[in-house]
Formats: C-alpha cells, structure tokens, sequence
C-alpha cells in the first residue's frame, strides 16, 4: 500500500517517500476474551532518509558511508521512539513513547504506547548516492488505545489502568468457616506507571466476619502486568485494632460452696512489623477489661465489683511482634 507523499518519522528521523509493504492493525483482546485492551499497529515500510534529516547542524566530514550506514541502522534499531505517520503531512497515527516518571499524569497527553514500545525489527539500511541519502526497510509495531476511555479523560481518577478481572475461590472448612481467595491480573498503560503502584486499588475490602491471611504478587518482566492473590478466611472473634491474630482462653475456677471463684486469662496478640508492642498492650488490657467488666469498686447503686486482680504476668516474645 503505498499514498503520495507519504512520511514517517521515528526518533526526529524522517523517512520520506514511503512505501507501506504491510499495514495491519488488530484489536488485543484480554485473557477472558471480554475486554478490548488496545490496538495493535505493524506497519512495514520502505522509505528515503536524506542526510540533512539525520545530522542536521553536524558536520560530518571525514566519515564513511559504512559509518553513516551504521548510524542509521542503530538509531532504527533502538526501540521506544516517538512515531508519526503523515498522508500529504496530514497526521495519520501519532504514538508517543514515553511518560514522565515525576508525573504520571502526563499518560493522559497524546497517545502512549501500551506495550513499552515503539518497537522495531527487519532494519535494514543501503545507501543510494554516497552518504547523502540512504534506503531503509524497517518495521514498526504499535500498540495503542483508539478507542474512548476514562484512561484519556481524567488524571485526578488515576484511572490508567488499561485492564482488571479477577475471580472469586470459595471454600469451606470442617467448622463451616469460609474461605475466600480472590485472583486477577490488572495491566497498566505503561512501564513508566510501574504495575507495582496500583496494589492500593486491587486489594479487595476484608467481608464483615473475616480476616486476612495472606497475598502474593508478581510482577511480569515488562512491568505492565501485575498477577496478584487475596485470601481471607472467617473467624469467631477479632482482636481489636491494632492487633492482626491472637488467641486466648478464659478459665474459671469456684471453691467449696461456690463462695470463693478464681479467673484467669491467657492472651498473645500480635500485630504488623510497624505495631509498637506498647500498643499491643493496650489492646490485650482492653480484651481483659471486657471480659471481666470491670466497674468502678464500688458504684453509685452500692454495687461492688466482684473481680480483684490477684496477680499478672506479662511476656513480650523478643523474635515476633507479639505480647
């Protein structure tokens, strides 16, 4: 396929008087067959690149065309360059290749390629007369999203990524406790974004009754792609914020004729790497006081507390964050 006046420009290189040898475009659709996640240009073309194009202000006295064929076949070969293709220097397809890390709002401005490209293969560089013009065969693959998206609208909504599903696991054990795993895999729009950074939005809310125990993650190599794992399993009882697991046992002991009773709590709690143990404390202290109820010694109604504290023994467990 082939239009007059037909120009393409990769890295501020232009080739002029292009041939399109193949121009195929595709849709990628994700795992679940469901979502469209871009669109996927290759375009193989054969055109002229002038001297003046490339080194533009340089003087290049005293180099060969094998060093020029070099040159050119280098910078083609370099992947991730802004690409332009012009019919009559109308802008047919503009793709930008990079995003400023300092600011990831900038995916938001023109379109960015989606699967950390351009990218380039088949280079292949003659010269024509001397080093004043040369021929190159290269061909590109795209890939980017054409289609309306809150992707492109907004940059407060941080809503750049490009694909999330998941599914939902549900066992049951021997007590009839529920078990939950959530799976998914969630792709961004580019490297740059770093797939690591949107774990805040994946993490599912725990469900009333259960509590977390456990998660993984992986990042693929290209970092677009992040595969992440939730489990959750119900429980009885939690402890109070900030302590994550615990357990204890309330024993009761009564003496001849039911007049004298002996209590006892035993308690571990355990919190996260960051929990200050004192806080931990304060927590296990909260457990006992609601379990015992305790009141004042004696109350407004003239009531007396029936618990006294005989004894306590605090263990702090050097190696875990744990009391």
């Amino acid at each position: 396929m082939s239009f007059v006046g037909t120009t393409i420009e990769f890295g501020g290189i232009q080739l002029r008087n292009v041939k399109l040898r193949n121009f195929d475009q595709s849709v990628r659709m994700d795992e679940s067959n469901s979502d469209p996640m871009n669109s996927k240009f290759i375009i193989s073309a054969e055109g002229v690149v002038h001297e003046q194009d490339v080194y533009t202000g340089t003087s290049q006295v005293g180099l060969s065309a094998v060093g020029e064929l070099k040159r050119l076949e280098m910078h083609f070969q370099h992947s991730r360059q802004d690409f332009k293709l012009f019919f009559e220097g109308v802008p047919f397809l503009v793709v930008r290749a990079n995003v400023d890390k300092a600011d990831p709002a900038s995916v938001f401005v023109g379109n960015v390629d989606t699967n950390n490209g351009p990218k380039t293969s088949g280079v292949s560089v003659t010269h024509i007369a001397g080093y004043k013009a040369f021929r190159v065969t290269v061909t590109f693959e795209i890939s980017v999203i054409l289609c309306a998206s809150p992707l492109r609208t907004s940059a407060s909504n941080q809503n750049w990524l490009i694909h999330n599903r998941w599914t939902l696991e549900e066992s049951q054990d021997e007590n009839f406790h529920w078990q939950r795993v959530i799976r998914g895999k969630a792709v961004v729009a580019h490297a740059a974004l770093w797939s690591e950074s949107v774990r805040q939005f994946l993490t599912p809310r725990l469900s009333p009754g259960y509590q977390f125990t456990g998660s993984t993650y992986l990042i693929s190599r290209d970092a677009l792609t992040l595969d992440y794992s939730v489990s959750m399993k119900q429980r009885h009882a939690a402890p109070p914020a900030p302590g994550t697991t615990w357990e204890g046992v309330h024993a009761e002991s009564v003496g001849i004729g039911g007049s004298l009773g002996k209590s006892q709590i035993t308690l571990a709690i355990r919190g996260a790497p960051e929990t200050p143990k004192k806080d931990l404390l304060i927590s296990a202290m909260a457990i006992i006081e609601a379990r015992y109820g305790y009141k004042p010694a004696i109350e407004p109604d003239g009531y007396k507390n029936n618990y006294w504290v005989t004894s306590a023994q605090i263990t702090d467990i050097l190696n875990e964050n744990e009391v």
